[in-house]
């Protein structure tokens, strides 16, 4: 992984379609942050500008995606 060679780097991901089911698979590879492709030229800048101030941002349909997921787990309660 990235993250262990290099762990002050942020990874950026920028994909052509959203898939949200993909984003864990990233998360384990060490990415920080969820782009589309598509408009990235004016989307990177206050991106990296949030990540920069260690902000997350999610695009609304991953958001969606991962409550859904979240809420299919079961917790373990002591």
């Amino acid at each position: 992984m990235l993250n262990k060679s290099y762990p002050e780097a942020e990874l950026v991901i920028l994909v052509a379609e959203e898939k949200p089911v993909q984003i864990f698979e990233f998360i384990k590879a060490g990415a920080s942050a969820y782009l589309l492709k598509e408009g990235w030229q004016s989307t990177l800048p206050p991106f990296l500008a949030h990540l920069e101030e260690q902000k997350v941002l999610i695009s609304p349909k991953v958001a969606r995606y991962l409550v859904d997921r979240f809420k299919c787990l079961e917790l373990y309660t002591p």
